[in-house]
């Protein structure tokens, strides 16, 4: 691990691509070595956690569990919503481990979302965030970006979240309620340094911004430009199986900054539900100032992967001037009712990092401008059969 930076990126470029890696750490030698750097502690909270045998996310398990046997003490967080994604074989060999503790949390019962969130935190001294999944496919089949986190300031909030919500687990298993921490909008102040942010607001502790409230922020700041990496944006939320209602947050910030005449480049995956969904992206592409592609990776040439194959990244550059790297997707639900973190650094050497990859991403074969006139079909990411 490169000594003297506060953050450096963690990048997952999907094998059998053109896509290259720049200076960045590869996720699995890193996570290998984060986990034999341990020394006390080991915290990390995921949506889920899948490994199959003979992938190369096994060696990371691995790591953990010599981890667990040098007397490292690790506890998991996982979504309860996410248990039925996991690997079950996993799970059961983790927790033998006498010093794992695993804990399943539903955020839907909290504040109706889910538990979104993927970081990891060790010895309080080090921490990532970011949208690599604990999943054998984020290590080499999915595009991911992560952050390593060693600003003692930003690893001490990431802990606060963390405990918040292990203790919160504790009391959902005894059917007492979890109480709000705030009833209003918590500022993210100026940017002027390294912010975390976090979602729900309701449930943020002290000095944790509101990640929704600060991506608006940030979008109405914007001068030049802005270029942007997520799986899936969409001015919708969806509140049941059955309902879904306009979630114009995001969207309108974009329409303003465009309007504005600042320049918005928006790369998204091909993971939608066809023209029910494309029709609201695309009418965002047909103003002004704002281009958007669709990004599509190929299957790799030995066998069909299911959910993976796909942009998952969930990052942003500013004027080339500041970082946004997290765990939500852009639609509602993500950043108002789930838990998920961010990090925005204002830092130029950064984001000029995160640009160079969204840049490789936006001229390479696998992008392609969002058609107005084409009929999408919808994509099960699940299924062999995938078009768009």
């Amino acid at each position: 691990m490169k000594q003297g930076s506060d953050f450096q990126l963690i990048y997952t470029q999907p094998i059998e691509t053109s896509l290259l890696q720049t200076q960045v750490l590869e996720p699995v030698a890193f996570f290998c070595e984060l986990f034999e750097s341990a020394k006390y502690q080991i915290d990390i909270a995921q949506f889920y956690l899948n490994c199959q045998p003979q992938s190369q996310f096994g060696q990371v398990i691995d790591a953990l569990v010599r981890a667990s046997q040098r007397g490292v003490t690790i506890r998991i967080l996982l979504a309860k919503q996410g248990l039925a994604l996991s690997t079950r074989h996993t799970l059961a060999q983790l927790a033998g481990l006498r010093s794992v503790q695993i804990q399943y949390i539903d955020y839907q019962s909290i504040s109706g979302g889910i538990m979104h969130a993927k970081y990891v935190i060790v010895d309080g001294q080090k921490a990532t965030l970011g949208s690599h999944n604990f999943d054998w496919r984020a290590m080499c089949h999915i595009h991911e970006l992560s952050l390593l986190i060693c600003h003692k300031r930003i690893v001490a909030q990431l802990q606060t979240i963390f405990d918040f919500d292990w203790h919160a687990q504790h009391l959902q298993a005894q059917n007492i309620p979890i109480l709000a921490l705030n009833y209003h909008r918590i500022s993210p102040g100026n940017f002027s340094r390294a912010t975390l942010l976090a979602s729900p607001n309701a449930y943020n502790p002290p000095t944790i911004g509101d990640s929704q409230l600060a991506l608006v922020q940030l979008l109405d700041r914007a001068q030049t430009h802005i270029r942007i990496m997520v799986m899936k944006y969409l001015p919708l939320a969806q509140p049941s199986l059955t309902h879904r209602v306009f979630y114009p947050t995001i969207d309108d910030a974009l329409r303003r900054a465009a309007l504005r005449g600042v320049k918005v480049e928006l790369l998204v995956s091909n993971w939608y539900r066809g023209e029910s969904e494309l029709q609201y992206v695309k009418s965002l592409a047909i103003l002004s100032n704002i281009t958007i592609k669709i990004i599509t990776i190929p299957q790799p040439s030995q066998s069909f992967i299911a959910y993976a194959r796909v942009l998952h990244s969930k990052a942003m550059s500013i004027d080339a001037k500041l970082a946004w790297i997290g765990t939500s997707n852009w639609e509602g639900g993500y950043l108002d009712f789930s838990r998920n973190v961010e990090l925005v650094v204002p830092f130029p050497s950064l984001a000029e990092q995160i640009e160079t990859i969204h840049q490789q991403l936006w001229h390479s074969d696998y992008a392609a401008p969002i058609d107005l006139n084409h009929r999408y079909l919808s994509v099960d990411p699940g299924a062999d059969s995938c078009s768009i």
